[in-house]
């Protein structure tokens, strides 16, 4: 009796049988090796599953896990940015967990990203790789004897292929220094050193695991020739199928982020020249219905969760769909104000919402999620009614996105359709809103040449005790005990702005 192939086997023999690409032609004698590739990138703290089934480190586990079983030994390589960004867990452990998670799976090569680095301690960095189990990989963050602070490249054999890794960071650029730390020209030139070296030592094949986005890869490559593959990282960018690079013939990946992807690529490779010769690849979605979650996994969080972050799991409310950035915004412009005893809230979606919320069960993670970096810091500041007015257009003239709001109403003006906030000119406010908020607020009141004649903008705020997540659940918690859905919530938060939306002259 014949049984029926796993998806992961239907998968596995859907790419082997691709009509794979040819990059580099390879002469008619040239010793061919084949090396499958299971890369990620931008995990950011999500270890957990997410509500919708869509998403997080246990289904990457099960993924890579049941590939192996059924397929043999493939490469398994991560392009950094680990932490921050995602679950409560995460932040209560500093990332460890994540490591920790990445190191049962069994990846060969993390790269370091901006997020993993950036005031970060050089000490906690050392204690990640304790939990991830080897060092993680990168080039070009040099040490102040000139040698690299990390370790730069390994070599791995993955069946019967050696694989030569090299990692890189973000590099060096305008707005982004660090001791050490090399720009992305110096970084192409010590990637071409390490790939170099490393076809000496017998590497069959190069790849660089860069926290870099697709076109700085495709730079990196016209400067370090030697590297046939670059799994990208930084962008976020869902490519479906490999990016060649004109002139170089290699190939750039990247999948995505918050584990919502993993990228699987099946490489032909002339061992002679170190060049892919055919490919195949896509995007394969960690989902419920493309695979199963990894039970092992989902049982390391849960105790971790229970260990570190008990609140993790404490019921919210129902969402009956997901909720966009927009929507978040308005409801934490809500529960700003109705939570913390302020007359106005601001919650402008793209300075604190990370993440959308999914339908399901939603629960205090779930909000942390979304908002918990970021929204970890409020502030309260006094403005006037004119000063809050100049805010308001001044976001609505750059076009960019429209202010969420809560305390007042507006009315949308025939010369230019702004909304225009109804307030009294010369009163004070007080305002609460995400500590990044209030920066912009003081960029653009003094570009207006509307900032105070008096007390200083700086030290008008003042630090409020809560957390945009906590504050969020507070009053979703609330409208869920008054027998409300979610999306009453919206629709009466909606109806109040249509209301005093309508077109009128000023």
């Amino acid at each position: 009796m014949k049984t029926k192939p796993s998806f992961f086997l239907r998968l596995w023999l859907l790419v082997v049988a691709l009509p794979i690409a040819a990059t580099a032609r390879p002469e008619p004698d040239a010793p061919l090796a084949q090396l499958v590739v299971v890369h990620t990138n931008d995990i950011h703290d999500h270890v957990r599953a997410r509500e919708d089934g869509a998403g997080g480190l246990p289904y990457v586990a099960g993924f890579v896990a049941q590939l192996r079983r059924e397929c043999g030994d493939v490469l398994v390589v991560d392009a950094g940015d680990l932490t921050e960004k995602g679950d409560l867990i995460g932040a209560r452990t500093q990332g460890l967990i994540t490591y920790e998670a990445m190191r049962r799976i069994g990846y060969h090569a993390v790269a370091i990203g901006n997020h993993d680095l950036d005031r970060v301690p050089l000490e906690r960095l050392r204690r990640h790789e304790e939990a991830l189990g080897q060092r993680l990989l990168c080039a070009n963050i040099l040490g102040t004897d000139g040698q690299p602070l990390f370790e730069p490249a390994r070599l791995v054999r993955i069946g019967e292929v050696q694989v030569g890794l090299v990692g890189l960071t973000l590099a060096a650029r305008d707005g982004r220094t660090r001791e050490g730390l090399l720009d992305l020209r110096a970084s192409g030139r010590r990637l071409a050193q390490e790939a170099r070296a490393l076809r000496a030592a017998g590497a069959d094949v190069v790849v660089a695991v860069c926290h870099e986005g697709t076109k700085p890869c495709a730079e990196l490559s016209q400067l370090a020739p030697e590297v046939a593959l670059f799994v990208s990282a930084h962008t976020h960018e869902i490519v479906r199928a490999p990016i060649v690079v004109p002139g170089t013939e290699a190939l750039v990946v990247q999948a995505g982020s918050y584990a919502r992807w993993a990228g699987l690529i099946k490489l032909e490779i002339d061992r002679r020249t170190g060049r892919i010769v055919r490919y195949g690849g896509s995007l394969v979605e960690m989902t419920g219905t493309a695979c199963a979650p990894d039970p092992a996994m989902m049982e390391l969080v849960a105790a971790a969760e229970c260990a570190a972050a008990p609140e993790a799991g404490d019921f919210v409310i129902e969402n009956e769909t997901l909720l966009t950035a927009s929507e978040i915004g308005r409801l934490g412009a809500e529960a700003l104000r109705t939570q913390t005893g302020a007359e106005i809230g601001f919650c402008l979606p793209s300075q604190v919402v990370r993440d959308v919320l999914p339908s399901g069960r939603l629960d205090y993670n779930s909000l942390y999620r979304a908002v918990g970096l970021i929204g970890a810091n409020l502030v309260a500041a006094e403005l006037t009614g004119t000063e809050i007015a100049t805010y308001f257009t001044g976001l609505q003239r750059a076009g960019k996105e429209k202010p969420e709001w809560s305390g007042f109403s507006a009315r949308r003006t025939k010369r230019g359709g702004l909304l225009q906030p109804e307030l009294e000119p010369t009163r004070t406010y007080r305002v609460v809103m995400p500590k990044r908020e209030w920066g912009l607020v003081q960029r653009q009141l003094s570009s207006s040449g509307r900032g105070p004649t008096t007390t200083p903008l700086k030290e008008r705020a003042q630090r409020v005790d809560a957390s945009l997540a906590g504050v969020l659940r507070d009053y979703l918690s609330a409208q869920r005990e008054q027998g409300k859905t979610l999306r009453e919530v919206l629709a009466t938060l909606e109806a109040a702005r249509s209301e005093t939306a309508a077109l009128t002259a000023h």
